[in-house]
């Protein structure tokens, strides 16, 4: 197993790890969270995507939007920004937060 995919032998990919939870922004129009292998996509509400990273066991952060964090809170990320993204499946969301170890951490000096 290695990026979040299991190779056979003769190289040959079987299964590739990938989910996709969706929710809302404050109620109104659609918001994703995708991993695939080793990578973590957010999409808000307009279409935008950014790059992610999980920091800890509740905190993500919007790599391409300035570093934006959000912060989870059972079955919400509440933004730095004001805003609130909710009504995800809890148990899919908690599978995004649960799957730290695919995901890249800050290095500790």
């Amino acid at each position: 197993m290695a990026d979040g995919r299991i190779v056979w032998n003769g190289g040959q990919t079987v299964w590739n790890k990938s989910q996709t939870v969706f929710g809302a922004s404050s109620g109104q129009g659609q918001v994703s969270i995708t991993f695939a292998g080793n990578q973590l996509f957010v999409t808000n509400k307009s279409g935008s995507s950014s790059r992610a990273t999980f920091t800890d066991a509740s905190t993500i952060v919007l790599d391409d939007w300035g570093g934006l964090i959000g912060t989870r809170s059972g079955g919400k990320i509440f933004w730095a920004n004001g805003t609130v993204w909710d009504s995800f499946d809890y148990n899919a969301l908690d599978a995004v937060f649960a799957d730290l170890r695919t995901f890249p951490f800050p290095v500790s000096v």
